[in-house]
């Protein structure tokens, strides 16, 4: 499902198998939750949400198509322009990722917006072996880089490649 300039945006109780790209790509949206989803991600990601506000990702359970070594991140949160603010990712599972768990970045260089990603809480989601693509950096549980006060706390970690938390840039 791909939304772009929606509000109260609702994603839940989906069966997702091996897209060619994201299970729900929400594009400067207002208002998303996404909850009670299985996606295995194939290209891309599970969940992405791109220069979007008010965010809420829980207990959902992602993975990879590991045979294949192919998907991307569980979660992307991504900004290139604008706001992006009060983002929680909650209870989720994600698991046998090919790149990070939740990967988070900040690539807008406006200097009347760059400073405006912020405020991501990440906390009580397990992770295990995420991260599975040795051949690329950017891996780990969590990857994140560009967003001011993220806080990611009680979060379980179990064989992420590279670490637990990456912080880049």
């Amino acid at each position: 499902v791909r939304v772009k300039y929606g509000e109260n945006i609702q994603f839940y109780n989906n069966r997702i198998s091996k897209l060619g790209h994201d299970g729900l790509f929400a594009s400067e949206c207002k208002n998303v939750e996404a909850w009670n989803n299985k996606i295995t991600c194939r290209t891309n990601s599970g969940i992405r949400i791109w220069n979007s506000n008010k965010v809420k990702v829980h207990d959902n359970v992602m993975e990879s198509s590991y045979y294949r070594c192919t998907g991307g991140a569980g979660i992307q949160i991504e900004k290139s322009a604008g706001v992006m603010d009060t983002i929680e990712i909650y209870n989720n599972t994600i698991y046998e990722t090919y790149g990070p768990g939740i990967w988070i970045f900040n690539y807008d260089t406006a200097s009347a917006t760059r400073d405006q990603g912020k405020n991501v809480y990440i906390h009580n989601n397990i992770f295990y072996s995420t991260g599975t693509n040795p051949n690329i950096v950017w891996l780990g549980g969590i990857v994140a880089g560009g967003f001011d006060d993220t806080l990611i706390e009680s979060n379980v970690f179990d064989g992420a490649y590279n670490a637990a938390v990456v912080h880049m840039y």
